[in-house]
């Protein structure tokens, strides 16, 4: 009986060490992450966004995409409304079909 308590024990002890361990490796790693960032300037930085979308759109596994471009801040002109209207009449092409 007292062997398997010593055991027990020994295994509790075991996996908050390795949980320890852990935590440490995680603290490290995000302190590396962090120090690494601030070395970014503009040009590394919007580099590093186009990769970080271009990885995310990769993972979804979308086969298209399409752009729209809009023109200027200004709502009430036609051109800033075309997009929109391409848009939504393609959604309801798509729902009827």
């Amino acid at each position: 009986m007292k062997n398997k308590l010593t055991e027990d024990k020994q295994k509790i002890e075991n996996e908050l060490y390795l949980v320890k361990i852990r935590q440490d490796f995680d603290i490290e790693y995000a302190r590396q992450k962090i120090d690494l960032d601030k070395l970014h300037d503009e040009k590394t930085l919007l580099k590093y966004q186009i990769d970080s979308t271009e990885r995310i759109y990769n993972r979804l596994g979308i086969k298209e995409i399409k752009i729209n471009q809009f023109t200027g801040d200004s709502k009430n002109t036609l051109a800033s409304v075309l997009p929109q209207m391409g848009y939504a009449l393609g959604q309801m092409s798509t729902a009827n079909q």
